[in-house]
């Protein structure tokens, strides 16, 4: 894959896990496997067509631990991110954690964090939001109300938005509780990635560093 200088930097500050992230632009094109080549192309085609145009979804990847749910999701960010649209990576725990951290600050960091990942900016609005992990979410009433008004905002905006998980989708849907999931089944659906672990194809080929990072250290 080609990509601008924009694009190339909004690439390193997506927070992509670099593992996942330096396989992305080879996997793109030479894929790990069919089964996951299907879930992908259904991801793909959240892909809005034009660069003035935004397409917003809610679409929660789950399954087991090591079928592909986040490479799917990083190579996502990366079309996303060489179209020059601002997406980023988040795992759950140091998300909140993150957001946690500005209640010792003064009201306006907290708001500031949030109109990020509302996608509320001016300048490179958010346009794809993945979470992580959320399986690991402790479900108190602050996480959740943060994460519905996350979602709330971003759907209100058209806005991508990627959950992963690795339960169940029921399981996943009670933890979610009613109100993301009725927006999930307005705007986007469940993808289970339901096959065994394709670390091994992954270890056994070198795809390579992503061409997003092909200026890096020049």
């Amino acid at each position: 894959m080609t990509a601008t200088i924009k694009a190339q930097g909004l690439w390193r500050r997506s927070g992509s896990p670099p593992l996942h992230a330096k396989k992305a632009g080879k996997i793109i094109t030479d894929s790990i496997s069919a089964d996951w080549d299907v879930k992908f192309r259904s991801l793909r085609d959240r892909l809005p067509s034009s660069k003035s145009r935004r397409q917003g979804f809610i679409d929660v990847l789950t399954g087991g631990r090591g079928s592909g749910k986040t490479q799917a999701a990083v190579c996502l960010i990366g079309l996303y991110n060489r179209d020059e649209r601002a997406a980023k990576y988040f795992i759950a725990n140091e998300l909140f954690r993150r957001l946690r951290s500005t209640f010792d600050e003064d009201g306006e960091s907290l708001d500031r964090e949030m109109r990020a990942l509302c996608g509320k900016t001016r300048e490179d609005t958010l346009e794809l939001l993945v979470i992580d992990e959320i399986h690991d979410i402790k479900n108190s009433e602050w996480e959740n109300q943060i994460l519905i008004e996350i979602i709330d905002q971003r759907y209100a905006r058209e806005l991508g938005t990627v959950l992963i998980t690795n339960e169940l989708p029921e399981v996943a849907a009670e933890r979610l509780g009613e109100s993301i999931v009725d927006r999930i089944r307005e705007s986007g659906k469940f993808l289970p990635f339901n096959w065994g672990s394709l670390r091994k194809e992954l270890r056994e080929e070198d795809h390579g560093r992503s061409d997003f990072n092909r200026d890096e250290g020049r």
